[in-house]
C-alpha cells in the first residue's frame, strides 16, 4: 500500500511539472510559424531565457497590433556576446 501510495504522488508530481518544463531557445525561429506572433516569441525569450544565439525572423508583412506600452525585453537569461538575439525581417516587402 505504501509504495502505491509513492507511485501515485509520483506521477501527480510528474503531470504538475512535466507540463511546464521547456528548453532554452537557441536557433532560428519564425513568426508566424515557429510562433504564431512576435509577443509570444518575446514572451518565451523573457521566461525560458537562451542556451545559444537566437534569430526571430519577422516574415515581412506580418502584422499585428502591440499591447498599450509596447513589448518589454527584459535581461534574458543566458544572453551574452555568445549567445546573441537578434529580431529581424524576413525577405522582401
Amino acid at each position: 500500500m505504501k509504495n502505491l501510495k509513492k507511485i501515485g504522488q509520483l506521477l501527480v508530481l510528474l503531470v504538475l511539472t512535466g507540463t511546464s518544463m521547456r528548453a532554452q531557445l537557441s536557433g532560428v525561429y519564425a513568426v508566424p510559424s515557429t510562433y504564431s506572433t512576435i509577443a509570444a516569441a518575446i514572451n518565451d525569450l523573457n521566461t525560458l531565457g537562451v542556451s545559444g544565439a537566437v534569430t526571430i525572423n519577422v516574415a515581412a508583412g506580418h502584422t499585428e497590433t502591440a499591447t498599450a506600452g509596447g513589448y518589454t525585453i527584459g535581461v534574458i537569461t543566458g544572453a551574452s556576446a555568445t549567445n546573441s538575439i537578434v529580431i529581424q525581417k524576413s525577405g522582401p516587402g
